[in-house]
């Protein structure tokens, strides 16, 4: 039985929020919520997402409606976390989680998984009888970790002098399955090039670059590369770039959102020609991210001919 007055205003407490990581995954519909379980006198522990990844950052949250004939002692206010909760079923991996931060009423917490026992310190100030007093803390998965890992949660309120006084044991634990992060989402880059004369006795050709983006992710870093004809000269154009040593014509393109078009033109000059040349030219995706799954619609060619040495057919 614990002493206590009931016009004293600062009271102690600690809880416990015992980690139990096992094999056994229990129904999701045996929890009042896929993420929350709950325990006497308003006791609940709550996790924003019951399927990190290796790498993501989780949030605990969990409160306790403070009872004057449970909870009063000396000493200072704590949820703790770890061993001594269930020491039947001992948690294992805690090094897996790594603590990120504390917020709400917690005004200093520490994480040290050997220790064996309460692993997690957070200290909160006293408060009056009856309050609820409410905690959270972020922890990182370990890029490590091992997808199929389930961490089960119980809660518990403890006062300072061990008695736990409110838990979750009666309760389904709150079981948090690693997950393998998705892939990356990708960008399928479908490129189109259209060619036309420039005119009577002018021996260049306007080409025409169209570069959609079919998704699902928006596409940076995009260069499309113009094989031109070897009797190309030289190009006229604001964004692309030509080698006269590989008649390529390099346009970079910054960035194109989802479902998007980006349009690119650029002339080509070229010498006297033989007549019935052919003059073949090929737009390439050569470089965008992310991964490009789709290469069949990378390439695109088009064709014109010399009709004389100083007209071009398109």
């Amino acid at each position: 039985m614990h002493s206590f007055a009931l016009s004293r205003r600062t009271t102690t407490f600690g809880a416990v929020l015992l980690l139990m990581l096992g094999a056994l995954v229990h129904a999701a519909d045996a929890q009042a919520d896929p993420g929350t379980v709950t325990g006497p006198r308003g006791l609940s522990v709550t996790v924003d997402d019951t399927t990190p990844a290796p790498g993501q950052t989780v949030t605990f949250s969990f409160s306790y409606t403070l009872s004057s004939a449970f909870d009063a002692d000396d000493g200072t206010s704590e949820f703790v976390m770890g061993t001594g909760l269930n020491t039947g079923n001992p948690p294992s991996n805690l090094a897996e989680l790594g603590l990120q931060s504390c917020a709400s009423q917690f005004t200093s917490c520490s994480y040290v998984p050997g220790r064996t026992r309460f692993e997690f310190d957070g200290f909160v100030p006293t408060v009056a009888y009856g309050d609820t007093v409410t905690g959270t803390a972020s922890f990182t998965v370990s890029a490590t970790a091992t997808p199929g890992d389930v961490i089960g949660l119980y809660g518990g309120f403890q006062s300072d002098d061990g008695d736990i006084v409110a838990s979750t044991e009666a309760s389904p634990r709150l079981n948090l399955t690693v997950t393998a992060p998705p892939p990356p989402a990708n960008a399928d880059l479908g490129v189109d090039l259209r060619a036309t004369a420039a005119g009577l006795l002018v021996s260049h050709v306007n080409y025409h670059l169209a570069v959609t983006n079919n998704g699902p992710a928006a596409a940076s870093g995009v260069t499309i590369t113009t094989q031109l004809p070897w009797a190309a000269t030289s190009i006229a154009s604001t964004t692309c770039t030509y080698s006269s040593s590989t008649d390529q014509v390099s346009c970079p393109i910054s960035s194109i959102a989802n479902g998007a078009t980006t349009s690119i033109t650029f002339r080509a000059y070229f010498g006297l020609l033989t007549v019935g040349l052919p003059l073949h030219a090929t737009a390439t995706r050569t470089a965008s991210s992310p991964t490009d799954p789709n290469p069949a619609n990378d390439s695109n060619g088009t064709n014109c001919i010399a009709i004389t040495s100083l007209l071009i057919g398109c």
